[in-house]
């Protein structure tokens, strides 16, 4: 529960910096066919599964990356991969599903139990967390200029597609380790919502990550006490409650001025 929260709510306020909502849009989508369909290639071993779904993954992101670096507008190339990979997808599903017998998997694919986890999943939750911390950490400032000013940010030598090349793949990776944990539906809210109530909430961008990241903890164990008292999903009330920070926080802003 927590890897998931720490890595998304770190990724998420480059994600708005950068202006990519497009690609944050259509990531979950990647994500779901990507996973799907490498469990179907693999027959489910558990460390191929990971590794062929990265693979795709990574594919389907930089190939959507390079569409729209040879002119292709976003709109456009976000409308052929979401309906692509949601037409695939649903066909995956089905065969797992159907023929395999793999129902379990499918819900935690779509609606995410964090819960259900294995000790080995929870094992690499943790270490790409810390993974991904060390990386944001290292390269937060570059990733904000880039995001805010990209000429500014080649003006002063700094090597942009490299930065471009690490949000990227920190994307495409962390969205595929972590959609069993929180599902296909609230992939979407995590990637984009807590960076919006941080940057929201916050006064300088050196507060946009402690700011995010916290409220992502703190909607997290929220979300796992009241949903384990009411025998409810977690993963559906983080996305409740996110709602309810991202009003409350744009509500104090509003009357502040």
């Amino acid at each position: 529960m927590y890897g998931p929260a720490v890595s998304l709510s770190l990724i998420s306020p480059i994600s708005i910096a950068r202006r990519t909502a497009y690609l944050n849009a259509a990531i979950p989508h990647m994500t779901l066919f990507s996973a799907s369909a490498a469990t179907l290639l693999t027959g489910g071993a558990p460390g191929k599964t990971i590794l062929v779904a990265a693979v795709l993954n990574l594919l389907l992101v930089f190939t959507y990356q390079r569409a729209i670096a040879k002119g292709v507008s976003e709109e456009i190339a976000t409308s052929l991969i979401v309906g692509l990979t949601t037409s695939l997808s649903v066909l995956a599903l089905y065969f797992l599903y159907k023929k395999t017998g793999y129902s379990g998997l499918v819900a935690a694919l779509l609606v995410g139990d964090p819960l259900l986890v294995s000790t080995r999943n929870a094992v690499i939750s943790v270490t790409a967390a810390s993974a991904i911390a060390i990386t944001v950490l290292l390269t937060w400032k570059e990733q904000i200029i880039v995001g805010i000013d990209r000429d500014y940010a080649t003006a002063r030598g700094m090597r942009t597609s490299f930065y471009d090349y690490v949000y990227y793949v920190l994307l495409g990776l962390t969205s595929i380790i972590y959609i069993r944990a929180v599902g296909y539906i609230l992939l979407h809210v995590l990637v984009l919502m807590p960076g919006s109530i941080a940057m929201l909430a916050s006064t300088s961008l050196s507060g946009v990550l402690p700011v995010s990241l916290a409220l992502t903890l703190l909607s997290s164990s929220m979300s796992l006490l009241i949903g384990l008292y009411i025998d409810v999903s977690p993963v559906g009330l983080i996305g409740i409650l996110m709602l309810f920070l991202y009003v409350l926080t744009n509500l104090m802003v509003r009357t502040k001025q």
